[in-house]
């Protein structure tokens, strides 16, 4: 399949995917139509396969839990399922590389903000972020999700704190979540499990999705099933729609229509109306 190119917001391009297309694509705006028509089905044919490594990758540890929490109310086999979230996963997929990559945690970047900031009294915003990093920090992520390094910043007193930041960063040897998941979609990363199923993410993760590129790069077999509300709007529809340019159509999936819970008398009844009434003579 030829690669398929995509701008980041700092108009650099990249070849975005990978030798093996999606092999299926689910889309459905409840959790509980994917479970039903995905996840259990997905479950119970290769839970059981650990030597095939199978794989569930899920956008936090929320859904992680909850399909667990199915899984052994189903009574599925899921032991030999591993269970992943992007930050797990970044952390094994790293290792698996050989890409000697020391990602931040949210502590050391917010620590870094506040470094910054005493080194740059005279700023304003460096005053009004020392004492609480975390929204510039936030800031920085969504521009890095982007692709943007935050030096781009209009404001120049934005653009001399993100530049402080960027710079305290590089000399510590740590890159961020982003940074990381770029680097190893571009890496070629040997196969970690023939089977992964990447469940519940949607529209809002579009700063994963380099991670989800190169998840899919890692297995034999790969099956997305997003998790989309109001599938008609901009963005809902962008985000499967690229996902389609990988080959294969994305497949609407509906909840399964649960029956009314007096539908048995209700029916009883009326086939007892129906049956002709004993003549007294």
């Amino acid at each position: 399949m030829d690669g398929v190119f995509f701008a980041s917001a700092s108009g650099r391009q990249w070849t975005a995917w990978w030798a093996m297309p999606l092999n299926r694509l689910s889309v459905a705006d409840h959790p509980a139509a994917l479970w039903a028509n995905v996840v259990e089905p997905w479950l119970r044919a290769h839970g059981a396969a650990w030597r095939e490594r199978p794989a569930i990758l899920t956008p936090n540890t929320a859904w992680a839990a909850a399909l667990k929490a199915q899984a052994v109310a189903a009574n599925l086999p899921a032991l030999g399922v591993a269970w992943f979230t992007p930050g797990r996963w970044r952390a094994q997929a790293l290792r698996a590389g050989n890409l000697p990559l020391k990602v931040a945690l949210r502590e050391d970047l917010h620590l870094l903000v506040e470094l910054a900031a005493a080194q740059l009294p005279g700023n304003p915003l460096a005053r009004a972020y020392g004492p609480d990093p975390a929204p510039f920090q936030a800031l920085l992520d969504t521009l890095d999700g982007a692709g943007w390094s935050g030096t781009e910043l209009a404001d120049p007193a934005a653009r001399e704190l993100a530049a402080a930041v960027i710079a305290l960063r590089k000399q510590a040897g740590w890159v961020t979540a982003a940074e990381a998941d770029r680097a190893l979609r571009e890496a070629a990363i040997p196969l970690m499990g023939e089977r992964l199923l990447a469940v519940g993410f949607g529209p809002g993760d579009w700063a994963l999705r380099p991670l989800l590129e190169a998840a899919a790069r890692a297995y034999a077999q790969v099956e997305f099933a997003f998790d989309v509300v109001d599938y008609e709007e901009t963005a809902a529809a962008t985000w499967v729609g690229t996902w389609e340019e990988t080959g294969v159509n994305a497949e609407w999936i509906e909840l399964p229509e649960a029956p009314a819970p007096f539908a048995p008398l209700a029916l009883a009844f009326l086939e007892k109306k129906t049956q002709p009434e004993n003549q007294i003579d």
